[in-house]
């Protein structure tokens, strides 16, 4: 902490759902846990700090459950949907509109009963949290998946409890090595399986955190912290240990 706190140039940029926010069935009633956008607000307004909320979530929405300041900088869609916007041509919409036939025809199946599909500016997520049974939840992600597979140009992430699909070919990871600024060191913080793609671009010097124990699966993250709770801890002690490093 000491170390990261202590560079000249410091992104931080983070997940929200499951790093910032617990993870909740209504994806409209999630919150960023108590103090902690007090916390990216102090951070971000440190000497040589930027602060990015990079997540799944679509812009607009991640704007209306993040409730940041605006310093914070959001980017939704795993990077397909910065705050300056972005355009489809007519080929990428076709796509969206296969996308939504098939995976309409799935949720509509009394056996997919409690999946729903998300509608992203540049895709498409389908979601099966509301599934009780967890084998048919399950055997509605392999459907989900089979259904979109055939398609030539999508690209396919999955996630916890998601199958994401898009038209546009970034990343996480691709959008957070083209977003840094020369000479800043990264301190990335996810839990989730699309995070992995961030963590895997970090460089000699930045910082990897992956939100879970090793029940999750495993890490490119250097190092692990429990639940969102612990996060909002560490970024209590990368605001004193940054205030004093910076001579604050």
């Amino acid at each position: 902490m000491a170390d990261i706190a202590a560079a000249e140039r410091l992104l931080l940029a983070l997940d929200f759902d499951g790093t910032l926010a617990e993870l909740v069935d209504d994806p409209l009633a999630a919150r960023p846990r108590p103090g902690t956008v007090a916390l990216l607000d102090d951070i971000s307004a440190l000497p040589g700090t930027e602060v990015m909320l990079l997540s799944g979530r679509q812009l607009k929405e991640l704007r209306y459950v993040a409730q940041m300041g605006p310093r914070v900088r959001l980017v939704g869609s795993h990077g397909a949907e910065p705050e300056e916007g972005l355009a489809l041509d007519a080929a990428e919409s076709a796509l969206l509109e296969a996308i939504d036939l098939r995976w309409g025809q799935l949720v509509a199946d009394p056996a997919s009963a409690g999946a729903r599909v998300e509608r992203k500016p540049a895709g498409r997520v389908l979601h099966v949290r509301g599934v009780e049974d967890p084998v048919r939840r399950a055997r509605v992600l392999d459907r989900g998946h089979s259904f979109v597979r055939a398609i030539a140009g999508l690209h396919v992430t999955p996630g916890k409890d998601v199958l994401e699909v898009t038209v546009l070919d970034v990343t996480k990871g691709s959008f957070l090595d083209a977003a840094r600024r020369p000479g800043q060191r990264v301190l990335f913080i996810g839990d989730d399986v699309t995070d992995e793609t961030a963590l895997r671009v970090l460089r000699r010097g930045d910082v990897g955190v992956k939100v879970g124990s090793e029940l999750d699966g495993p890490t490119a993250a250097r190092f692990r912290v429990p639940n969102p709770t612990a996060v909002t801890r560490l970024l209590a002690e990368l605001v004193a240990a940054r205030g004093r490093a910076l001579g604050g």
